[in-house]
């Protein structure tokens, strides 16, 4: 025989509010408490039965918590080499002085090696050794020994070791060594190695390599290794290996062929361009040398513009006795004159008459064509001297009549 109490869950309990007999027990499911009734009040106002118990045994005491990860130590501070004279804005906003030596201690999460600035109203030094000697006012020097030696004013070196040594006024170093050695004023160098090592003054290197060493004054370079070394003054180099070596004062070399073209050595004022289309259809007068590369102009000259259209042709060959006029005391006086038909010949017809005198195809020597003249159908040409014989040839042709 199972025995069962009365149960129920608390707010079950509270919203019935029975009352129990006298001595009958009420279960509370959600609780486990228990309330005995007295035949007389309700449930909401009895208490829960206590029960008063004996001395336990003592607990056993918990296993202690795990130890808290230990915090992140702080960034040791650096040395910030700060200028007599000159002012160093920390990252809390707040500024030291230039004493040399001074130290402060940078916060979590700021990573700083070496800083050296200068004063902010004049020039700008941030790397190891940058602007270190003789840096020019209004110039930016940034990255390891950037600008480190001789920085001239108004200039720019950003990159390891960019405008290292004796970079020259206005002029910008932009990259790993750019510029790095003697770089010339109003000069600029872009790019790994660009105008390395003495590019002279006014001219531009872009890209890795550009006008690597002894890129002359005034010259141009753009792509990788373009006037690589010795590009010569005023020239121009544009591709892939342009002028890679020795380039040619005064020339333009544009090479697109994915190997280097030089130019031809020592040759001073010409232009070079890799590759070209050949198209036998064009009759433009350009000669392109395939082995050097070359353009020249040729001998014929730049052609001009096209002429008016001709309105007819004529031409051939006539043999025919000689006319002459005869002079006093029976003498013969030059120029003698030999008549040719020509139908539809007037007096403003524009005559070429192209061969001189001959006789079965040998010329006469001693006769050649002084002139000629149209009139109405008759084309006369008049000759220096009496061939003395009937059988000679005379070649003749008559434009725009």
């Amino acid at each position: 025989m199972t025995l069962a109490l009365k149960r129920g869950t608390a707010s079950e309990w509270v919203n019935a509010n029975p009352i129990l007999a006298a001595g009958e027990p009420g279960f509370e499911l959600d609780t486990g408490k228990l309330k005995i009734g007295t035949g007389t009040i309700p449930w909401n106002s009895l208490s829960y039965l206590t029960v008063a118990g004996g001395t336990g045994a003592t607990g056993v005491t918990g296993v202690t918590g795990v130890t808290g990860v230990t915090g992140v130590t702080g960034v040791t501070g650096y040395n910030f080499s700060v200028p007599l004279n000159s002012v160093l804005w920390t990252p809390d906003g707040t500024s030291i002085t230039g004493t040399v030596g001074l130290q402060y201690a940078s916060g979590v999460g700021i990573t700083i090696d070496v800083l050296n600035i200068q004063s902010p109203s004049t020039k700008v030094a941030i790397g190891n050794q940058a602007g270190n000697t003789g840096q020019g006012f209004y110039s930016l020097a940034v990255g390891n020994e950037a600008g480190s030696s001789g920085q001239g004013q108004n200039c720019v070196a950003i990159g390891l070791q960019a405008g290292r040594l004796g970079q020259q006024a206005y002029s910008v170093a932009i990259g790993s060594e750019a510029g790095e050695h003697n770089q010339g004023g109003y000069s600029t160098a872009i790019g790994y190695l660009a105008g390395q090592t003495g590019q002279l003054y006014n001219s531009v290197a872009i890209g890795s390599y550009a006008g690597q060493t002894n890129q002359l004054q005034n010259s141009v370079a753009i792509g990788f290794e373009a006037g690589y070394t010795g590009q010569g003054a005023n020239s121009i180099a544009i591709g892939n290996q342009a002028g890679y070596n020795t380039q040619p004062a005064n020339t333009i070399i544009l090479d697109a062929s994915g190997s280097a073209v030089n130019g031809v050595y020592g040759q001073t004022g010409s232009f070079y361009v890799a590759p070209i289309r050949s198209d036998p259809t064009k009759t433009v007068p350009l000669l392109y040398d395939p082995t050097t590369h070359e353009i020249v102009q040729g001998a014929s000259g730049i052609m001009g513009p096209t002429g008016p259209t001709g309105t007819g042709l004529l031409s051939g060959i006539t043999f025919c006795g000689l006319n002459f006029s005869q002079g006093s005391g029976g003498l013969f006086t030059p120029p003698f004159n030999v008549d040719i038909s020509i139908p539809g010949l007037t007096n403003t017809s524009n005559v070429q008459v192209t061969a001189k005198l001959t006789d079965s195809g040998i010329e006469y020597p001693a006769c050649s064509i002084l002139y000629a003249e149209t009139t109405t159908d008759t084309l006369t040409v008049y000759v220096s001297s009496n061939p003395n014989f009937d059988g000679y040839g005379l070649m003749w042709n008559v434009i725009n009549f």
